[in-house]
């Protein structure tokens, strides 16, 4: 039976997501899961594929904004990492 995320893992997985948005390769095992087994995003085959589709800067920042659009049952707290006054 799955078990309910813990407050801290949650925290983890977005810290992860966030980081590769900036930097693709920083997507760990944890989130790329999250990213296809939650969030509606094809695997790719495997992390490595999915890796390698992103590799763009900012193209998994765009599609997560546009999932966020298709899909309002998944509305990331924030991807904008800059802060404004």
């Amino acid at each position: 039976m799955l078990k309910p995320l813990t407050a801290q893992q949650q925290k983890n997985i977005v810290r992860n997501v966030l980081a590769a948005c900036r930097d693709i390769e920083k997507l760990n095992k944890t989130g790329y899961s999250f990213l296809y087994l939650a969030c509606g995003f094809i695997a790719h085959y495997d992390i490595n594929g999915f890796k390698a589709y992103y590799s763009e800067p900012g193209s998994l920042q765009r599609d997560i904004e546009a999932n966020t659009v298709t899909s309002p049952q998944f509305i990331p707290l924030s991807l904008n990492t800059t802060t404004s006054s």
